[in-house]
């Protein structure tokens, strides 16, 4: 993957963090308000940093003629559009669906679209399920037992 392209995909995902954090703290009142404001401005300048990085590493790259073909930037561009997109999706679905009922969904579709398919499908889709299922049990376990920490409800749980 080209540097430009890393930095691209760098700077969209920190300004989706930046997003995620400033729509889940609206609750939050007074001083208890700093810490994530200052937060979603520093990870939301990192992001705009790289994001503008990238653009001009990229012009540079296209003006010296080092850049890859147009069709594997173009897949490779419309892999950060989806990434950008089931973030986004995501972090709205986690209002009605429950944090750990959206994050199986966003994890088990975004592998089954971004892995690499040579197996076969159905390895895909399995591998893709039991990593869901692991990774959100494993994240439960945590922040049920260990942190005693809340979770967003939703239908399932």
């Amino acid at each position: 993957m080209p540097k430009y392209l890393q930095d691209l995909c760098s700077g969209a995902v920190f300004i989706c963090i930046g997003l995620a954090f400033g729509l889940q703290y609206s609750q939050l009142s007074g001083v208890s308000r700093i810490f994530p404001e200052a937060l979603i401005s520093l990870i939301s300048l990192g992001g705009f940093y790289y994001f503008i990085k990238g653009f001009v590493r990229r012009g540079k790259e296209k003006a010296k003629g080092t850049g890859e073909a147009e069709s594997k930037e173009r897949f490779l561009f419309m892999r950060l559009v989806y990434i950008l997109f089931s973030a986004l999706m995501l972090i709205f679905l986690i209002e009605y669906l429950g944090f750990y009922s959206a994050s199986f969904l966003f994890l088990f579709i975004s592998h089954a679209y971004l892995a690499n398919k040579k197996n076969g499908k159905m390895k895909t889709m399995r591998d893709g399920l039991v990593f869901s299922l692991a990774f959100v049990s494993a994240v439960w376990f945590l922040f049920h037992y260990v942190l005693l920490v809340p979770t967003p409800a939703g239908l399932l749980i």
